[in-house]
């Protein structure tokens, strides 16, 4: 990892190098303190924090190079993938419940049966809670893992159908589902445990996120390339330089829009629990109706 962050910074300048080090290798120590505000202010931190969404990333891509081989070695392969990547990133809380459930997909893959995202994610919790119990009281990065995954698999099927007015290109549709989806249910731990929560993030996100995927793979072949051929490095430090340096130029024009973070006064953790009642009693009449309205299509 280090050498491959030390060609990376040899190709692509700062700031941009410090972003690419933070998504791809979750180097949250890259920025700078007015760039991790600036990121925190509009709700854009998962990026730079590896969290699932890096980890699935690197996942699709890996599985679609690998395609052409027969259905075991790509599955045995991919499970590899998995556990080098997670070791090359630190093997963090959020990393390594987002490696479990992906370990799952390809296993579900091979053995030809129903994918369950829900049970895959709770059994990743409970092998990382026996494995670890603090993390289920003191480690916040993995609380809000686990809960955002689960607002997506929850909300997301509930937002399809409310976005349907929003464009497909540059995963429009798809950013502002995911971050609405999982900012609702991390919402009262955030507040609660930060004090303060980006009203401006499902924007910022639905601008940001489709470059994100671009960005790390020209940052990545630029270190891997960079090894071998100069040249060619060049090129594609290139490309990444003007997609990491969009998303700067994103992050720091919203940052600086009034009021674009609401600050909350410490408060009872009761009031949290409250909170996610009613995010709980939403859940249920979700369900309920989707119950029904399946029933009725039977």
């Amino acid at each position: 990892k280090k050498k491959l962050l030390s060609v990376m910074y040899r190709y692509i300048h700062e700031p941009k190098s410090g972003l690419l080090a933070g998504i791809l290798f979750g180097e949250k120590s890259a920025l700078d303190d007015k760039m991790e505000r600036d990121f925190r202010t509009v709700g854009l931190m998962h990026i730079v924090v590896l969290s699932g969404y890096n980890v699935s990333l690197v996942i699709q891509v890996f599985s679609k190079t690998l395609r052409f081989l027969p259905l075991a070695i790509r599955s045995a392969l991919s499970v590899l993938a998995i556990a080098a990547f997670a070791i090359l990133v630190g093997a963090g809380p959020t990393v390594i419940r987002a490696s479990i459930m992906a370990v799952f997909i390809v296993l579900a893959g091979f053995t030809h049966r129903r994918y369950h995202i829900t049970r895959a994610l709770f059994i990743a919790g409970i092998c990382m809670v026996i494995w670890n119990p603090k993390i289920l009281y003191f480690d916040i990065s993995f609380q809000l893992s686990f809960l955002a995954t689960y607002g997506l698999i929850v909300f997301a099927p509930y937002f399809e159908k409310k976005f349907s007015f929003l464009p497909k290109s540059f995963a429009i549709r798809d950013s502002a589902i995911a971050t609405i989806s999982a900012q609702i249910i991390v919402m009262p731990l955030i507040i609660y445990s930060i004090g303060e929560f980006s009203l401006i993030s499902p924007v910022v996100n639905v601008l940001v996120l489709f470059a994100v995927p671009m960005a790390m793979l020209f940052g990545f072949l630029t270190g891997v390339i960079g090894l071998i051929s100069g040249a060619l490095a060049t090129v594609l430090s290139v490309v990444a330089s003007y997609l990491l340096a969009y998303q700067l130029w994103i992050v720091s024009l919203f940052a600086n829009i009034p009021f674009a973070t609401i600050v909350f006064p410490k408060f009872h953790w009761l009031i949290m629990l409250f909170m996610y009642g009613l995010i709980a009693w939403w859940v249920i009449n979700i369900q309920k109706t989707q119950h029904i309205s399946e029933s009725a299509n039977v």
